[in-house]
C-alpha cells in the first residue's frame, strides 16, 4: 500500500510540475516505472478525478484534485474579492457570474455564482474550462502576451471559425473593445467577458453568463455594462 502511495504521488509530482501536461511516455520515463504499472495507476486517478487525460493523451491535473485544494486557498484575498464581485454582479444582473485565472497552464474558475430562478445555468459547466474556445478563453487570448493565440486556434478552436483570419478579427475586436460578447454551449448560453488586470498584465476574466433566450438586445446591453463595471471594480482590489 504504501509503495502504491509513493507512486502515486510520483506521477501526481511529475504532472503537477508540467502545467501544459505531460505525455505517458515521460511518466514513465521519468519514474522509471514499467508502462502497465503507470497505466493502471493514471486509469485510476483519472476516474476520481484526480487527473484528466486530455483528448490529445495529454494528462494534467484533473478538477477533483483542484476543488480538494481550494479551501486550503480560499481565504487568499484576491479569491475572496473575486466571490464578493461575483455576487455583487449576480445581485444585480439575475444571472450567472464567474471568475477565472489561468494557473498552470488551465483556465481555472475561482469563483462563481448563480442566481436562483426557474432557467439557470447548469453548475456543472463550472470547475476546470476544457479549452480556450469560451470567453474566458478569447479573453485571455486576446489581452496575455505569454500565451500563442496561432497555437491554441489549432488546436481548440479549428471548428469554431472559417479561417484563422476571421479567428484574429475577433481577438482583435475584443482589444479594442475591452469585452467579448459571444454564444457558447451550441448556442445555448450567451457569455460576456472582461478582463481582469494589475497593472498592464491580466490576471483574470470576469464573465457574466446567461440562457440565451434571456438575452435580449436591450438585456446584453446591460450585461455588458454591468460586466464593466464589476471587472473595473475587481481590478481596483488588486491595486
Amino acid at each position: 500500500m504504501i509503495q502504491v502511495l509513493e507512486r502515486t504521488n510520483n506521477i501526481l509530482n511529475i504532472i503537477s510540475k508540467n502545467p501544459n501536461g505531460v505525455a505517458l511516455k515521460d511518466i514513465v520515463d521519468d519514474t522509471g516505472l514499467n508502462k502497465s504499472t503507470i497505466c493502471n495507476l493514471l486509469k485510476t486517478l483519472n476516474d476520481i478525478g484526480y487527473v484528466r487525460k486530455k483528448q490529445s493523451g495529454i494528462y494534467c491535473i484533473g478538477d477533483k484534485l483542484i476543488k480538494l485544494a481550494y479551501p486550503y486557498f480560499s481565504n487568499d484575498s484576491f479569491v475572496g474579492s473575486a466571490e464578493k464581485i461575483a455576487k455583487e454582479l449576480v445581485a444585480e444582473s439575475h444571472e450567472a457570474a464567474l471568475v477565472a485565472v489561468r494557473k498552470n497552464g488551465e483556465l481555472q474558475v475561482i469563483a462563481k455564482e448563480i442566481y436562483d430562478q426557474s432557467v439557470v445555468i447548469n453548475t456543472h459547466r463550472f470547475g476546470i474550462l476544457n479549452n480556450y474556445n469560451t470567453a474566458v478563453g478569447h479573453i485571455y487570448m486576446a489581452f496575455d502576451d505569454g500565451l500563442n493565440p496561432e497555437a491554441l486556434y489549432r488546436q481548440d478552436l479549428k471548428n469554431a471559425y472559417k479561417s484563422y483570419r476571421e479567428f484574429e478579427a475577433v481577438l482583435r475586436e475584443t482589444r479594442k473593445q475591452g469585452y467579448l460578447s459571444m454564444t457558447v454551449h451550441d448556442g445555448e448560453i450567451h457569455a460576456v467577458a472582461v478582463p481582469v488586470f494589475a497593472g498592464q498584465k491580466i490576471i483574470a476574466c470576469l464573465a457574466l453568463v446567461a440562457p440565451q433566450v434571456r438575452t435580449t438586445p436591450e438585456k446584453l446591453e446591460d450585461y455588458i455594462h454591468m460586466v464593466q463595471k464589476y471587472g473595473l471594480k475587481l481590478s481596483e482590489c488588486v491595486d
